[in-house]
């Protein structure tokens, strides 16, 4: 019994891991829009135009 238990630990740990993994990371998306930004614009998105 303890051994199908810590098979559906693991397999709902393996899911929920794949499931962590494929959200992205929202703060490095936004770094590389701001990076390219700055290659089309020569400057900072939150910088005032010249």
């Amino acid at each position: 019994m303890i051994n199908i238990a810590a098979a559906v630990v693991g397999f709902l740990s393996v899911i929920g891991l794949v499931w962590f993994a494929s959200k992205g990371d929202p703060e490095r998306e936004a770094e590389e829009s701001a990076r390219a930004f700055y290659d089309v614009h020569g400057r900072w998105p939150d910088e005032p135009a010249a």
